[in-house]
């Protein structure tokens, strides 16, 4: 049977994440990201959010690499799940950056649910923040399975 490492995944990624954060900053200059919430704006530079990305990225995979080490044993269907949708996740929302970037007519006069990129940027969000979930469901029942087991 093959062996499965999904923190290898996760630690690549990371690294394409600095490299396109890096990127950006050369062909797109100062680009941000503006969230307003109400009357007050928070403004997240681009670069800054990479670096961010990654270290979370980062995170996740020495989480994955330390239940390897410690020899706890993952659910493989939950394991999968969160490495498929999150890596993928994140390469689908820099694919549609790219396409809101270059391809999208803007329309700055719209409202927030109606314009295309903002209904993509929440989506993409929302349905990254639900994958993490996941994850942690998986490291609480594994280790609690793992703890049973050790008892007995």
């Amino acid at each position: 049977m093959k062996q499965y490492y999904p923190h290898i995944y996760f630690f690549i990624t990371a690294f394409v994440i600095i490299l396109i954060g890096e990127a950006s900053i050369f062909h797109l200059g100062n680009s941000a990201l503006d969230i307003n919430v109400h009357d007050t704006y928070f403004v997240i530079a681009q670069r800054e959010m990479a670096i961010v990305l990654c270290v979370l990225y980062l995170l996740a995979g020495f989480m994955y690499w330390i239940f390897q080490k410690l020899s706890i044993k993952l659910y493989s269907t939950l394991t999968a799940t969160h490495t498929i949708i999150t890596l993928g996740g994140i390469y689908f929302y820099h694919a549609g950056l790219l396409y809101f970037t270059y391809f999208s007519d803007p329309d700055p006069f719209t409202s927030l649910l109606s314009n295309n990129e903002n209904i993509f940027n929440l989506t993409m969000y929302f349905s990254l923040l639900i994958v993490q979930l996941l994850f942690i469901v998986n490291i609480i029942i594994s280790i609690f399975r793992h703890l049973k087991t050790k008892s007995k």
